[in-house]
């Protein structure tokens, strides 16, 4: 989330002339992330987040993205929902910029957390997979194994600029994924982006979760993968507890088979690979005063995995 397209309070007040969701009392860009611009709109009648789409996202799959955050919030997982306008319309075109205007939900990011946090971590997202198995829609993972290659060659000439005497390491890596990727495991609807920046929490529970810009069919594991490198690593040191908490709390809701546990540690390399690969992309090709992430840190935890094999009990 950044702000990418400035708006005045006037071109503001136009589009929310297009719902009917009262009378603008106030608004604010939210600078937070890099890839679309966001806003904070409270009116009359309620808070709102206005989405004006910059980058990445294809339009023509909003509507995947739009029933997917309706499906889960029927579920009871509480995410926000595309506003309808006048028109009975979820997206709409202003100044030649795709946007979408969203419920708000309270919370707050956390910056530092510990296993408690991280059973309900796991746990919401072994909700989220056993409640939109009746989600119909498909889609393919964008980023997904295949991806990993292309990504690779486009930046592979300054990663050692980026992350020192890493090219060579990353090669081997892909190679290696790539031929040993596993098969035939339990796959549907992931998350594919559940980072912290992406959970709300009030008192340290749950409120929320956000941005299913990334949802795609994939392999359950490998969406848990991405929790594990994303909540399991603080300051670049691997949390064991905060670990166990997660499997826990995930377990909670959906077990984890056999074959699923043997392919852990694969789904964390191909997670890390993932993650270290598009930032990377980002961190060249972006614009200079976009705030990016830092790929060093999936460099770590790539190597971490490449040399620690975590189990599930």
């Amino acid at each position: 989330m950044a702000v990418h397209t400035v708006l005045s309070e006037k071109e503001i007040n136009e589009i929310i002339r297009s719902y009917e969701i009262g009378f603008l009392s106030r608004y604010e860009g939210i600078v937070q992330g890099i890839e679309n611009t966001n806003y904070f709109i409270e009116t009359s009648v309620n808070k709102f987040i206005l989405t004006i789409y910059e980058k990445r996202v294809n339009i023509h799959d909003l509507p995947f993205y739009f029933d997917l955050l309706e499906h889960s919030k029927f579920k009871k997982i509480n995410c926000p929902i595309p506003i309808r306008n006048r028109n009975n319309k979820r997206l709409q075109k202003f100044d030649e910029k795709y946007f979408s205007l969203f419920s708000f939900i309270n919370g707050e990011c956390l910056n530092r957390w510990g296993p408690n946090v991280c059973f309900h971590v796991g746990k919401i997202l072994g909700k989220f997979h056993q409640k939109n198995k009746s989600f119909l829609k498909k889609k393919l993972n964008d980023f997904g194994l295949t991806s990993w290659t292309s990504l690779f060659k486009k930046c592979k000439n300054q990663m050692d600029s980026i992350v020192p005497e890493s090219s060579e390491f990353i090669t081997r890596e892909i190679e290696y994924i790539t031929s040993n990727w596993p098969s035939n495991l339990p796959e549907g609807i992931v998350h594919a982006d559940l980072f912290p920046d992406n959970i709300l929490f009030i008192n340290e529970k749950i409120s929320g979760i956000l941005d299913f810009y990334f949802s795609c069919v994939d392999f359950y594991i490998y969406d848990l993968a991405i929790l594990i490198n994303a909540w399991s690593f603080q300051n670049e040191k691997f949390e064991i507890e905060n670990f166990k908490s997660l499997i826990k709390g995930y377990q909670s809701e959906r077990v984890i088979n056999k074959d699923e546990k043997n392919a852990l540690n694969i789904c964390l390399r191909g997670a890390s690979i993932r993650f270290l690969l598009t930032r990377a992309n980002d961190f060249i090709y972006n614009k200079p005063k976009i705030e990016n992430k830092d790929p060093m840190s999936y460099f770590k935890i790539l190597q971490f995995h490449h040399t620690n094999y975590l189990k599930i009990d």
